[in-house]
């Protein structure tokens, strides 16, 4: 056994293959995240079990040449710091990859936070058991991708197993309406909260929507929001918690509508919908109640990798099941999203709603923005420089200032400035948890290159015996 160690699994051949190994696997992962999608690149390569045998045996590799070659001998000291560096950075690699957070924060001036949205995507799943209020959350990270989408899982609730398998997956979804297949009535609703952003939703039977943080409902109660509703298939009505104004397309007239009020809703007639001083959403519902169904299918193939990288929704069908029981379910979710499915209702009364995106996680104090400064060039609206003053509420209050070339490292927390609300009074910070696997990274390099300078100099050392050579045909020549 150990002859086999030494001839085979700790030889310098078997450390030249696998280094070898290793740059392929990488040089494939930076040809699918440029081809794909970095999510196919961290599936197939960086996440994958070869991936991680390999640094395992990279890692035993170096370790057993330690030994073989007793490399801690003074005479070959360096060779021992230079092999012990790629050790080290190995291992703070592997605790990057198991152990470290990532995510990211959205704050306003004038507010405080301890939520971080995760950058690590989750399949999430939540059971509220009927009228109680106690409600069980599940979470599991995965990677959906082209390559990666047949996901299978069990939970247990109460002893009682709860499967879930998905059987679609869209990366890129749109939605269309198709006539064809009359199973729902349907509402139409084109809306805009900025001038020539026009964009549509479709709201089905008992169903409720969010635009801009206003709720509108379509046959379902909602006492805070937009309530469209309809006693027959030819008058529909509208109940708003906000006042509203109405333009009537063709002859200009425009008319108030009280709160809380009920009014006949008119088709092709613009509502405007006063939610405060600085926001109003104009919808307009070209068409009365339409019967068909929703569809998702892919977006345009020429627009798919823009769209991945911008966070758009991806369409996802499961079937779960429970309590003797299978419903099949359709939602959205993706990168940088909370979104949950409707709740389905099993036997007994239990409510199951699942999801697929990111979870948030807590901070041990406070981030409060307390100012945000945005500069531009001169004459130009093109931002030279954005910075963040913020406050650490802790035990004590720290105050800092975070910009693009400065970073907030606090209690192993790494904040960087990553963007800004279009108005200039908001602020987005990127931040990463992996004290640990970053300094023993640091420390490895560190090492490194204090085993190649020795490397040079070190007496006993492959090139000092070649410095000495050389020295030594000068010499004689």
């Amino acid at each position: 056994m150990q002859k086999i160690l030494k001839k085979i699994i700790f030889s310098t051949k078997m450390t030249s293959f696998l280094f070898l190994i290793l740059v392929f696997y990488m040089a494939l992962a930076t040809f699918l995240e440029q081809k794909y999608s970095t999510d196919v690149a961290k599936v197939l390569v960086y996440e994958s079990i070869w991936f991680e045998t390999i640094i395992s045996l990279i890692i035993l590799n170096l370790i057993g040449n330690i030994w073989k070659y007793k490399l801690w001998n003074k005479k070959k000291f360096p060779l021992f710091i230079f092999h012990l560096s790629f050790v080290i950075i190995f291992i703070g690699s592997v605790i990057s990859r198991y152990y470290s957070q990532e995510g990211i924060i959205s704050i306003r001036e004038g507010e405080k936070t301890n939520k971080i949205l995760s950058k690590k995507n989750y399949i999430k799943l939540n059971i509220n058991t009927g009228n109680s209020k106690y409600v069980k959350t599940y979470y599991q990270p995965y990677i959906f991708s082209h390559f990666h989408n047949n996901y299978s899982g069990k939970f247990f609730f109460h002893n009682h197993p709860i499967i879930i398998k998905f059987t679609n997956y869209i990366p890129c979804a749109k939605m269309i309406f198709s006539k064809k297949e009359k199973e729902d009535k349907i509402i139409k609703l084109i809306f805009s909260v900025k001038e020539n952003n026009m964009k549509e939703i479709f709201i089905k039977n008992g169903e409720i929507k969010t635009i801009n943080g206003v709720h509108f409902s379509f046959n379902k109660d909602n006492p805070l929001g937009i309530k469209i509703f309809d006693i027959d298939d030819d008058r529909i009505y509208i109940k708003s918690f906000f006042p509203i104004n109405t333009i009537n397309m063709v002859t200009k007239k425009n008319s108030y509508l009280s709160n809380n009020h009920y009014h006949v809703l008119h088709t092709k007639k613009l509502y405007q919908i006063l939610v405060n001083h600085d926001t109003k959403i104009n919808i307009v519902i070209p068409e009365g109640i339409i019967k068909g169904k929703l569809k998702y299918i892919p977006c345009d193939k020429k627009n798919e990798n823009t769209v991945e990288k911008n966070t758009f929704f991806s369409a996802f069908t499961a079937r779960i099941y429970f309590n003797n029981q299978s419903k099949l379910v359709t939602f959205l979710g993706g990168k940088n999203t909370m979104n949950m499915s409707d709740p389905i209702i099993f036997n007994n009364g239990y409510k199951i709603s699942i999801g697929y995106g990111s979870i948030f996680w807590t901070l041990p104090f406070f981030l409060k923005l307390n100012k945000f400064k945005l500069e531009n060039y001169p004459g130009s609206n093109l931002p030279s420089s954005f910075m963040s003053y913020v406050t650490i509420l802790d035990k004590k209050n720290y105050h800092y200032s975070i910009h693009m070339n400065r970073i907030l490292d606090y209690k192993g927390y790494r904040f960087f400035q990553s963007g800004y609300d279009p108005d200039g009074k908001g602020s987005h910070f990127s931040i990463n948890d992996d004290y640990l696997g970053t300094y023993l990274s640091y420390f490895g390099y560190a090492l490194m290159s204090i085993g190649m300078f020795l490397n040079l100099f070190w007496k006993g050392t492959r090139f000092y015996f070649l410095k000495k050579q050389l020295k030594k045909y000068l010499h004689e020549k």
